[in-house]
């Protein structure tokens, strides 16, 4: 696959935007008197979902010719297993969160499967979970592969970049996960900093000490997820600013962990079971 650096920095630009700026044109429009309700409204949320994560990302790949390579994916489906692994500390640590907060044993491990959809069934709550797994794939693996050409290239390793900026992240949301407990519900919040800690953890056991990536291709997508967080937490100036941030740190050192999987090649299907228990467990990167 071949980019020129502004023809990537405009498609990162689009994507981004989408994400961003995409639930507060979705927020304006839900909000009008003939915006359909009950399960209309529910399946036009999930294609409201879709749109914001997945859609702008296989368009700008179709509309330059690149298929999978667009999103890092042309590559052999073997890191389906080593992405399995990979999110066993996250799902082991949100069901431990579900089940101590009251949850009965089986429901915990459903996570937030029956919450999806509203309450529309399962069939729907499937189809959200599905829809928010793949948007989340598309959009991060995309972010990614086009921030590797489109900003200037400061050369590290992949384990120095994982170990630096996953742990780095998940260091400042144990800091805020702290702070947010003084209000209780300590478990639950810490219980996922350690899910997404063991998360990077494993995640480093798969990249080769030598191989190389460059600080923007890891640190854009990571920004972009908290930048989103804050904004849907109020921003600065309202809402709670100390909940976005928390959020946000969790879900940029999954991000962190997605574009090194995709820098490694061979694992960069792994990213689907990573982002398919972060949604399902509480840790999502853009619902």
């Amino acid at each position: 696959m071949w980019i020129t650096a502004e023809d990537a920095r405009s498609d990162f630009v689009l994507a981004a935007a989408a994400a961003l700026l995409g639930p507060i044109l979705q927020g304006f429009v839900s909000g009008l008197p003939f915006y359909p309700r009950g399960l209309i409204g529910t399946m036009l949320g999930i294609a409201w979902l879709f749109a914001m994560t997945g859609l702008v990302p296989v368009l700008l790949a179709g509309y330059r010719d690149h298929g999978l390579s667009a999103f890092g994916l042309d590559q052999p489906q073997e890191g389906l297993g080593t992405g399995v692994i990979v999110a066993l500390p996250l799902v082991v640590a949100g069901w431990l969160a579900f089940w101590l907060n009251g949850v009965s044993v089986i429901d915990a491990l459903l996570g937030l499967l029956p919450f999806l959809s509203g309450g529309q069934g399962l069939v729907v709550d499937l189809l959200a979970f599905a829809v928010v797994t793949i948007g989340s794939v598309l959009l991060y693996t995309f972010l990614t592969v086009r921030a590797r050409h489109a900003f200037k290239a400061t050369h590290l390793t992949q384990v120095e970049a994982l170990r630096t900026f996953g742990m780095g992240a998940v260091a400042v949301a144990a800091v805020l996960g702290l702070l947010l407990s003084i209000s209780g519900n300590a478990t639950s919040l810490l219980l996922r900093v350690a899910g997404v800690a063991g998360l990077v953890l494993v995640a480093d056991r798969y990249v080769q000490p030598a191989d190389s990536t460059t600080r923007s291709t890891v640190l854009a997508p990571a920004i972009t997820v908290l930048v989103f967080w804050v904004f849907r937490s109020g921003g600065l100036f309202r809402g709670s600013l100390l909940d976005g941030l928390y959020a946000g740190s969790l879900a940029a050192a999954i991000a962190v962990t997605v574009a090194i999987l995709v820098e490694t090649r061979r694992h960069a299907w792994a990213t689907v079971p990573v982002l398919a228990a972060a949604a399902l467990y509480g840790v999502p990167l853009l619902v």
